[in-house]
C-alpha cells in the first residue's frame, strides 16, 4: 500500500482547468509599479507575476507536489508547460524591468538552473553572459522589439530610460504587457 496523502488531482483536464485559471487571475490582477522617467515618478500597471508557489497555493498544493507531479506521466506535460509559461514571463519582465530583476533572476536561478556568474569570471562578464542566456530564452519576435535596449545592456552600458516606444509595447502586449 503506497504511503502518503492521495494525490488532489487525478484528471488532467482539472489540473489543466486550474491552471488556466490561476494564470488568468494573474493575468487579470494588475499591480502598480512606481519607476522614474525623465525626472518623474510614473505609475506603470503590471499584471501580477507567474511564480511556482503562487501557482502551488492557486491549486491548493504545496510547491513541493507541482515538483511529484511534473515526474507523472499524465501529468508531465501539463506542468512543464506551466512551469515554462512562468520561466518565460520571469525572463521577459526581468529583462524589460517590469519585475525587479533581481528577484527574477534569483526565481531563475533557484528554480530554472541558470548561473549568475562562476568563481572564476568577473562580475561584468557573468552578467553579460547571465543576459545572453536570458535573451536566447525568449521568443523571437519580443527580442526583436528590446533589441536595442538589451544590446547596450549586453555592451555593458547603464541604459537610463527602460520605456519602450510605441510599436515596442504593442509587441510586449502579446506577451501580457507590462
Amino acid at each position: 500500500m503506497p504511503a502518503g496523502r492521495p494525490p488532489k488531482y487525478n484528471d488532467p483536464h482539472t489540473l489543466q482547468a486550474a491552471i488556466d485559471e490561476y494564470f488568468k487571475k494573474c493575468d487579470e490582477t494588475v499591480i502598480v509599479k512606481q519607476v522614474v522617467q525623465k525626472g518623474e515618478i510614473v505609475e506603470v500597471p503590471t499584471p501580477l507575476p507567474y511564480t511556482v508557489i503562487g501557482l502551488a497555493n492557486a491549486l491548493g498544493v504545496d510547491r513541493r507536489t507541482i515538483n511529484n507531479y511534473k515526474d507523472s506521466d499524465i501529468f508531465f506535460p501539463i506542468i512543464a508547460s506551466a512551469r515554462a509559461r512562468i520561466e518565460e514571463q520571469n525572463l521577459a519582465m526581468g529583462l524589460i524591468g517590469a519585475h525587479d530583476s533581481r528577484i527574477a533572476a534569483l526565481n531563475l536561478a533557484s528554480n530554472y538552473g541558470y548561473s549568475e556568474k562562476s568563481a572564476s569570471e568577473d562580475p561584468q562578464e557573468a552578467r553579460a553572459k547571465l543576459l545572453a542566456e536570458l535573451v536566447q530564452a525568449l521568443p523571437p519576435d519580443l527580442i526583436s522589439a528590446l533589441r536595442g535596449r538589451l544590446m547596450g545592456e549586453l555592451a555593458g552600458r547603464k541604459l537610463i530610460d527602460i520605456t519602450p516606444e510605441k510599436e515596442e509595447y504593442e509587441e510586449i502586449e502579446k506577451y501580457g504587457g507590462l
